[in-house]
């Protein structure tokens, strides 16, 4: 089921409306959509308040697929999602369609990715799993290094970029939620890592 993102990463949705898809067609700036890509957001928005199981489940294959074939194409990127779970990226994709009902899937898409660019990986690295208080996220290495990088230039951490799980990284993820107004996990989750990207940059 995709996963309902936290009222304070509504705050974000500026910026991944905003977005300038990058441009990559015929000479006259036309392309093919196919699959789900060529329904207005509106459909997506809907099977995502509605919970449709099965409708969500088209969107997130083709979503992954979108992904994928983003990921071979351009340069300096193994992922241009952070974290390991993949309705992550559709509930990213998700909040765009909801506040633009009128897009296409595949603008918003290409928004998403845009605003992603922030927090994609670079090189394959390994899996880590990052727990606090009973529950567990599945991350890659490089993921959690730029977090501890981010987070101690923000002053919420003060360790080592190791890309590593601690009590400490726990606490640092938790206070910088709480002061976002993010759900106070203590997990780097994929709206902790983009926001942690756009205030390292204000």
């Amino acid at each position: 089921m995709i996963k309902i993102l936290t009222s304070g990463y509504l705050a974000m949705a500026a910026l991944l409306a905003s977005a300038a898809p990058a441009v990559a067609a015929d000479a006259d700036g036309h392309f093919a959509v196919r699959g789900p890509g060529t329904e207005a957001c509106s459909r997506l928005a809907q099977a995502t308040d509605g919970r449709k199981t099965e409708v969500l489940s088209a969107y997130a294959s083709w979503l992954m697929g979108y992904l994928s074939a983003y990921n071979r194409l351009s340069g300096d990127t193994f992922d241009m999602l952070p974290t390991l779970a993949g309705n992550d990226g559709l509930a990213v994709l998700a909040l765009v369609c909801r506040d633009h009902p009128e897009m296409l899937v595949e603008t918003a898409a290409a928004r998403m990715i845009q605003a992603l660019h922030h927090t994609r990986l670079t090189r394959d690295s390994s899996v880590v799993t990052i727990k606090h208080d009973g529950r567990s996220v599945f991350v890659r290495q490089e993921a959690i290094e730029m977090l501890q990088d981010r987070l101690k230039a923000l002053g919420f951490y003060d360790g080592k970029a190791t890309g590593k799980g601690s009590k400490a990284f726990s606490r640092a993820v938790l206070r910088f939620q709480k002061s976002e107004n993010l759900s106070p996990t203590g997990l780097p989750d994929i709206d902790t890592m983009l926001r942690a990207a756009l205030r390292e940059e204000r």
